[in-house]
């Protein structure tokens, strides 16, 4: 029963974990522009925004690769985690030297090797864990369900937003948030876990 329970809340972390950072991933691939323009001129936000698009994939696989890591971690695991950020950095060093000397990538180079590298830290672990078995623990079908569905509705809430409402981003930010966590709320989440999220809420024991 307590194995259950702790298999439930690593689930239920991981669809937050995944739902935030896809919220926060969308927004700053495809609005980075509009981001940048809030804390710097508008002309180093125009030569930034196509960097910070290719870095932003790196929080969600970042965040879901922490979860990870820190399940394995808590079997005693532990050589696994640091394995695949050894693995992962030397890969990001080469890839960074070759596409840094691209012209087509430039700059942007360094970036795209960040979010590769997270990429490989990610999969290790994940491939480790499927293979020794996850106990329950839902990573692929609880994750990839809830990237997907949460990068679709940001994109959509915020092609929708820019269409008809003022061009105001903090207004938009505010109002997509708010009808993305509605919306996400009854697609990723089941009953059990609408009830934790209310409890917390409104901080009531379930």
């Amino acid at each position: 029963e307590a194995n259950k329970s702790i298999v439930s809340n690593v689930n239920f972390i991981i669809k937050i974990s995944c739902c935030l950072s896809a919220f926060i991933s969308s927004v700053l691939m495809f609005f980075g522009g509009s981001v940048l323009d809030l804390l710097f001129e508008q002309t180093s936000a125009i030569l930034a925004s196509p960097t910070l698009s290719y870095m932003a994939p790196g929080i969600y696989l970042m965040s879901l690769m922490t979860v990870i890591n820190t399940v394995l971690e808590g079997r005693g695991m532990v050589k696994v985690p640091l394995l695949s950020l050894i693995i992962a950095t030397a890969i990001k060093g080469i890839l960074s030297l070759i596409l840094l000397k691209n012209e087509y990538f430039g700059v942007n180079g360094a970036a795209i090797a960040i979010s590769i590298s997270y990429l490989i830290a990610l999969l290790i672990p994940l491939v480790y864990l499927e293979y020794k078995g996850s106990g329950g623990i839902s990573v692929l079908s609880a994750g990839v369900k809830a990237i997907l569905i949460s990068t679709g509705a940001a994109m959509l809430i915020f092609t929708l937003s820019n269409r008809f409402l003022p061009n105001s981003l903090l207004l938009k930010l505010f109002l997509t948030g708010a009808i993305f966590v509605v919306f996400v709320l009854f697609l990723v989440f089941n009953r059990e876990e609408k009830r934790k999220i209310w409890s917390k809420l409104t901080k009531k024991s379930i």
